[in-house]
């Protein structure tokens, strides 16, 4: 409810202490869980002692690897910046693997880890990637096929936050105490995006009645009522998300261009971003959390 945040310090000790181990670490877990979070957090930590790169997967989906380069607007290239660095620590880190599936994204992906020389046992650079646990082996193969396979990845698996770890949570929104009191349903609501979501409505003084949810359907068709169809465009709303996620999953592709809509699209959409359903970065639409685009998905099915 943007009030609170979280102590998942153990996490971020795991990560720590995975990555003093090995020169690769993949931090899995389910969709909605806080990997991101965790990785921004562990950026953050160790900013001020050593060098950091961040990049998300959508940042590698120029044609090329010299476009890639191009587009970081560099004076030295790259493998000059990155072999010149003699820290003691140095990280790169990838975020969204999992939301990407095309081709030369993994290219150059591969093409960054042997610039990294992560095979040869020895330098500063460490690279860390999240990704959705149901996806790794599809990732994890596709890099193998890019011959990127001489050195060993150190997993770190995230799961939701425990009880204790939401104490925190219990004390500024009340209200949100009751859902331990449904331990069928603590995978799918103790996510940290769904807590988040649950307490803004709350706080909002909204009455959200998990009493008769069984399943995640029941939280996704919630969600659709008063988020998705609450406004008085609610019918376009519903219809434009599920048009752009089978979009999406039909081409494989994280985030489509504003240029493929049509204008009543567009209008459409500037009110989605206002209420963190989708986002523009770059002239490209995308949802706020990939978590949306598979409820959005649901709804199709």
């Amino acid at each position: 409810g943007r009030t609170v945040k979280l102590d998942r310090q153990a996490d971020i000790a795991k990560i720590d202490q995975s990555l003093a181990k090995f020169r690769a670490v993949v931090i899995v877990g389910p969709s909605g869980c806080g990997k991101t979070a965790l990785a921004k957090n562990f950026a953050e930590m160790k900013m001020p002692v050593a060098k950091v790169i961040w990049w998300n997967a959508r940042d590698f989906s120029q044609t090329s690897f010299q476009v890639f380069e191009t587009h970081l607007g560099l004076r030295h290239t790259l493998v000059d910046l990155l072999d010149g660095v003699r820290d003691e620590e140095a990280y790169v880190i990838v975020d969204g693997l999992d939301r990407n599936y095309l081709d030369h994204v993994y290219d150059h992906l591969a093409s960054l880890i042997h610039l990294l020389r992560l095979n040869e046992g020895e330098g500063a650079w460490r690279l860390m990637v999240t990704c959705n646990v149901d996806s790794w082996g599809d990732v994890d193969e596709r890099l193998r096929r890019r011959n990127v396979q001489d050195f060993e990845w150190g997993p770190v698996i995230i799961k939701e936050p425990s009880e204790t770890e939401l104490k925190a949570v219990w004390e500024v929104v009340p209200a949100l105490r009751r859902l331990v009191l449904r331990p069928s349903l603590r995978p799918i609501l103790f996510k940290p995006r769904i807590i988040d979501m649950l307490a803004i409505k709350m706080e909002a003084g909204v009455n959200v009645d998990t009493s008769g949810w069984v399943g995640e359907s029941d939280l996704i068709q919630w969600y659709w009522e008063t988020d998705v169809q609450k406004a008085p465009d609610g019918t376009a709303r519903s219809a434009f998300l599920q048009k752009l996620a089978e979009r999406q999953a039909d081409r494989s592709e994280p985030e489509t261009p504003e240029s493929v809509f049509a204008p009543a699209d567009l209008t459409v959409a500037e009110g989605l971003k206002g209420d963190r359903i989708c986002r523009v970065i770059d002239g490209c639409l995308s949802f706020d959390h990939d978590i949306i685009g598979d409820w959005a998905r649901q709804r199709v099915l």
